[in-house]
């Protein structure tokens, strides 16, 4: 709808109207005319003095700083600017409130859309485990452990699946990050031997019975309980330094096989502290709705409880952090969003002046001299250009705040 109009009346009106002076009597369709005519013209700004005079036709102006030291010209002021529906900018005015109105009226249509497309779609997830599972942060020290938090939501009436306190699992993380490189260095020590994808049979290492046998040689493809590719050689390794070689799959193995336990072990052996946030699962979506509409707690630090994000949604490493290391963190990003605020107007100003068909004309004569050769680029330089870079260098902040804020 709002391109309909722009069509329709704005195009036209634009194109039968300068754009550039505004109340010059060469309409803005012939370009090579309206250029030969500031060219003859002493045009030393890249603010036309027509547009000045078309707008401020004698109004009343500042002879001075000082607020008494002021004339009064005869002739048209600000009232009769605004109230004359004739005029070019008083067209555009009017538009610019159309816009902004249908902008408006179609975001409401559009948003009560998709309330009710969101409420079809909760219906249809209604038993699921998320939508039944609300994160609630700040637990207090009465309330970090299953139980107790239990007890406290079904003393509310709202039946409780499952509570699982988030706790502090450092120690786990380290034996899990060794497992993980143990695993990736046997993964590719194996695509090295045999290929990816695999040249040979599918051969599962559990399952003795599936020792296959090489047509052309004979050999048996299990030698010694080992895996081998006839006619190939298995990959060796030195574990360190001045060691005799070994047979890299089987080193490797082993060391996964020893992480892989040490894992375990610390899962079943291990005491973790509990941390302040917790994943609890009611019976019901219903009650996990009541319960995060609820208050909790009469500081707004205690009990913050939330719809529970996707699971693949959660940083976990961030689920174990205090709420003090988490206000000193918030209170960094947003102390580097305001000073990337405040010193992006000095890059945004730099570019402006640089890309300022002036400018450049001063600083580089010869670049000058090849936009004025062709009417067309010397338009795109004075008009679209700044433009188009000021909206490319904006687009460029949210991916650095996305940056900033993200772990």
């Amino acid at each position: 709808m709002c391109s309909f109009f722009a069509v329709t009346i704005l195009m036209p009106l634009n194109w039968t109207v300068c754009l550039t002076c505004l109340g010059c009597d060469l309409p803005n369709y012939d370009i090579l005319q309206h250029n030969k005519k500031l060219e003859d013209g002493d045009d030393d700004d890249d603010w036309p003095q027509n547009l000045t005079s078309f707008i401020f036709t004698n109004p009343t102006i500042l002879s001075s700083t000082s607020p008494g030291n002021r004339t009064e010209l005869p002739g048209k002021d600000w009232l009769d600017l605004v109230s004359d529906a004739n005029t070019y900018l008083g067209t555009h005015l009017l538009f610019t409130y159309l816009f902004t109105l249908l902008a408006l009226y179609f975001l409401y249509q559009n948003y009560r859309r998709f309330i009710r497309t969101r409420q079809l779609f909760s219906l249809e997830l209604v038993h699921s485990v998320p939508a039944r599972t609300i994160l609630v942060a700040d637990l207090p020290n009465h309330l970090q452990g299953e139980r107790p938090l239990a007890e406290y939501f079904e003393n509310m009436g709202l039946a409780v699946e499952s509570v699982n306190v988030c706790r502090e699992v450092d120690s786990v993380k380290e034996l899990l990050d060794k497992r993980t490189a143990a695993l990736l260095e046997l993964e590719d020590a194996w695509v090295k031997y045999v290929g990816n994808p695999s040249t040979v049979e599918e051969y599962n290492p559990e399952e003795a019975s599936l020792a296959a046998l090489d047509a052309e040689s004979g050999t048996n493809l299990m030698q010694q309980g080992r895996f081998v590719i006839p006619h190939r050689k298995r990959p060796t390794m030195r574990p360190r330094w001045f060691k005799p070689k070994v047979d890299a799959l089987e080193y490797l193995e082993t060391q996964f096989r020893l992480a892989d336990e040490l894992v375990k072990k610390r899962r079943k052996m291990g005491r973790y502290k509990p941390t302040q946030s917790a994943f609890v699962t009611f019976e019901k979506m219903s009650y996990a709705q009541i319960a995060v509409q609820a208050a909790h707690a009469p500081s707004p630090s205690q009990l913050n409880s939330r719809l529970a994000p996707e699971p693949r949604d959660i940083v976990w490493s961030n689920m174990s952090l205090s709420t003090t290391n988490l206000l000193v963190r918030n209170l960094f990003v947003l102390s580097i969003m305001g000073l990337l605020f405040f010193f992006w107007f000095f890059p945004i100003t730099a570019l402006a002046s640089l890309l300022s068909y002036k400018e450049i004309k001063k600083a580089m004569p010869w670049l000058g001299q090849l936009i004025d050769a062709n009417d067309r680029v010397r338009a795109i330089v004075q008009n679209s250009l700044p433009s188009m870079a000021m909206i490319l260098l904006n687009a460029l902040l949210p991916f650095i705040l996305e940056g900033i804020v993200l772990p």
